[in-house]
């Protein structure tokens, strides 16, 4: 059974338990969450705003909501959205780890690095802050840093396809300034030229 087909399974049991319990805002909460793997992210909204006006303080509708809003490119009100989770919950590692995402597709990546470092500080295995991490790292020219993290999110999830990719381009561009460096010394915005490059 491959994942399309676990996530449809489990999309038919939280119907059956919404059916059962429609007043329980747990069921659409997962029910949300399961539509949002699916990528069927007008129907995870609506789902995500049903648990949201079961249960306001659920921190999980909030997020899930934000995640939709995130998928239908709705970039701004996802933010937002996240941002109402983390305030319910300061301590909501994955909302601070959406929001440093939504942060960093914005170029706002100083305040990117501080959701990512939320997201570690509260929940310190989670492998995908630390993998987000190391990519706002990079774009801040922070590399060194970039690569411990990009090593730290291996170490916690060695198939987190996203770390290696940023280990990789970390590393990529560090022997490409690398040798540039020697051949041509005085030069000195190689960073966005080689990125742009290797992109």
């Amino acid at each position: 059974m491959d994942g399309k087909d676990k996530f449809g399974d489990a999309l038919i049991a939280f119907t059956r338990a919404i059916e059962l319990d429609p007043k329980q805002s747990s069921g659409w909460i997962q029910k949300s969450r399961t539509l949002n793997r699916l990528s069927r992210y007008n129907e995870a909204l609506a789902v995500a705003e049903k648990a949201i006006d079961l249960n306001p303080e659920n921190k999980k509708g909030w997020d899930n909501k934000g995640f939709a809003l995130y998928g239908l490119k709705r970039i701004g009100e996802a933010l937002i959205t996240f941002e109402k989770a983390v305030e319910l919950d300061p301590k909501f590692s994955i909302a601070w780890n959406n929001g440093g995402s939504v942060l960093f597709i914005l170029g706002k990546y100083e305040a990117a690095l501080l959701d990512f470092d939320k997201a570690i500080e509260f929940d310190s295995k989670f492998a995908q802050a630390w993998s987000n991490k190391s990519a706002v790292l990079e774009k801040l020219g922070n590399r060194d840093e970039a690569l411990m993290a990009s090593l730290k999110a291996i170490e916690l999830d060695p198939k987190l396809a996203l770390a290696w990719a940023n280990n990789s381009l970390i590393l990529r561009v560090q022997i490409v300034r690398r040798k540039l460096m020697l051949l041509w010394p005085k030069q000195e915005n190689w960073d966005s030229m080689i990125r742009s490059s290797i992109l």
